[in-house]
């Protein structure tokens, strides 16, 4: 992570507005500098707005918020409406830029505070997002470090810094524990010790099984695999087998069904001789049907012929009664 621009407005005894450009030949020329000057001229207070700027924290108040604020009277420079600390800052190859701030609302009470992290596209900046929970968020997983992580690794506050220069040796130890995190790799390092131990355990145990296990020698080997493949023919000439009973399983199978099939067929025969035997009396009927069969057509003009015949005779009838009709009026 490299820090390339700090700007502040109003934090606290530094009223006004500040920036600072670590990208200048004069900070990028010198490799290492320090931040000096008297009690109270500001020197934590950059460090502030560094912290304030990525995670909304300072030494000197770890959870920062508006009834914090307003309680102990801090951050905001006395008499201002407003404030802000942004940073600019990049990570591999990626820049980014963190944005936080606070105003009074008209009724001089505090409004919400807000950070908005962005990241650099071009030559604008393009908003990830301004919610503050997800920012905090955003932060550790750009920079891969936690606020206390940050506290510890990058930024020393002034008073942990003169502590640490006064205390005993012991004290020392301890409170530098404290500041670099070192206490963390020692229990690192306990859970890697008791890690080994457990393992070695592990190894003894194994080795132990190991030491009952009978080897076997190179004329065991050779019987084993012959036996081996001994059964692995038969199991060949097994599958064989079952392959030959399957299909033999498959031919009785075909022999049911179409001894089933026989009995339906013996079944109908036996419907259809009944049958048979029930039109029997009617049989006559079907050989005076055959025999009359070659005059169908003859027969048929007879019907038609005889039908017109009736035809006529009505309407002869129905004309010589018109006739006779006639000669009574006449």
């Amino acid at each position: 992570m490299k820090i390339h621009q700090l700007r502040f407005k109003n934090i606290n005894s530094l009223k006004g507005e500040f920036c600072i450009d670590f990208d200048r030949p004069e900070f990028t020329g010198a490799g290492l500098f320090a931040i000096t000057g008297p009690t109270g001229a500001g020197k934590t207070t950059l460090l502030d707005a560094i912290t304030l700027a990525l995670y909304s924290y300072t030494a000197r108040m770890d959870k920062v918020t508006e009834a914090s604020m307003a309680t102990q009277n801090a951050i905001m420079t006395r008499g201002t409406k407003d404030s802000y600390a942004e940073i600019i800052f990049s990570v591999g190859n990626n820049t980014y830029q963190s944005h936080w701030s606070v105003r009074t609302t008209s009724k001089g009470n505090l409004d919400k505070i807000k950070l908005k992290i962005s990241q650099k596209q071009g030559d604008v900046f393009i908003p990830i997002t301004d919610k503050i929970s997800e920012s905090k968020a955003e932060i550790v997983k750009i920079t891969g470090l936690t606020q206390e992580q940050f506290s510890q690794a990058i930024v020393l506050s002034q008073g942990k810094f003169d502590e640490f220069l006064r205390a005993e040796k012991h004290d020392r130890y301890q409170l530098l524990e404290i500041i670099t995190g070192t206490g963390l790799f020692r229990q690192i390092g306990m859970s890697a010790f008791n890690r080994m131990r457990d393992i070695q355990q592990q190894i003894k145990q194994h080795n132990a099984v190991l030491n009952n296990v009978k080897l076997l020698t190179a004329a065991e080997i050779t019987t084993l695999e012959a036996e081996l493949e001994s059964l692995k023919a038969e199991e060949l000439k097994t599958k064989e087998r079952q392959s030959d009973l399957n299909k033999l399983k498959a031919t009785k199978e075909r022999i049911q069904e179409l001894k089933s099939s026989l009995g339906n067929i013996d079944v109908e025969m036996d419907r259809l001789a009944q049958k048979q035997a029930e039109m029997k009396p009617e049989e006559h009927l079907l050989e005076r049907h055959n025999l009359a069969l070659p005059h169908a057509d003859t027969w048929r003009e007879w019907l038609r012929l005889d039908g017109e015949i009736k035809r006529e005779e009505g309407n002869v009838a129905r004309t010589t009664a018109e006739i006779v009709a006639q000669h009574k009026i006449l």
